[in-house]
């Protein structure tokens, strides 16, 4: 054999292991969508707080537990971080809704209050 030829057979030998690892390769790409396609998601997500951020990263709404005591509050705010929206417990326990000006003043309070 001259050495054109073998290097010809060196070449289909090179494509062949080539083309092998190919498809492995899409074989377990395939076989890791298929996993992670197949996971059903969460029944239930738990955390003490969860926040909505701008894409800058300022806080744009905030849902937390009310300082431990477990008194869900729901806040959101403006572009200047004030306070323009509350909804959650009051003082006494009861549930309470405030809206606010850009300037964070009270404009409507609805509570469950008793008067």
């Amino acid at each position: 054999m001259d050495k054109l030829e073998l290097r010809v057979r060196q070449l289909e030998r090179d494509c062949r292991v080539y083309r092998n690892l190919f498809v492995l390769a899409g074989f377990t790409l395939l076989a890791l969508l298929a996993y992670g396609a197949a996971k059903p998601p969460p029944e239930v997500i738990r955390a003490n707080r969860f926040e909505a951020v701008t894409a800058t990263g300022r806080v744009s709404a905030v849902m937390a537990s009310f300082h431990g005591h477990g008194d869900g509050v729901f806040r959101a705010f403006n572009q200047a971080g004030v306070e323009v929206f509350y909804a959650g417990s009051s003082r006494t326990g009861d549930g309470r809704i405030e809206v606010k000006t850009k300037k964070g003043v009270i404009t409507e309070e609805i509570t469950g209050e008793r008067k």
